[in-house]
């Protein structure tokens, strides 16, 4: 597996070799203050192999989505995988 970062938030893989699944779930858990494996699956908001495959064969890329009440952007890139997770706000009208 590659090395896994993280700079002012963001969460990165560097070399492409840490799956892009793992390192969202990594960086989730990080904002969650809990296991991984507390995280109720990625596959209720996003396909996961879908993702993986998109962000890794598009440089330049970034996917958005919603999961467990975070707004997560995946970007890819030559160098690897960044994942950046805020907390969704919901404004009601």
């Amino acid at each position: 597996m590659g090395n896994v970062t993280e700079d002012n938030g963001i969460l990165s893989s560097a070399g492409g070799k840490h799956s892009v699944v793992v390192t969202v779930v990594e960086k989730l858990a990080s904002q969650l203050d809990c296991e991984p494996t507390d995280i109720e699956p990625l596959a209720t908001s996003v396909n996961p192999e879908a993702l993986d495959d998109i962000v890794r064969a598009s440089d330049g890329v970034t996917v958005t989505f919603t999961h467990a009440g975070y707004r997560v952007e995946v970007s890819g890139s030559d160098t690897g995988v960044s994942v950046d997770v805020t907390r969704s706000v919901h404004v009601r009208q």
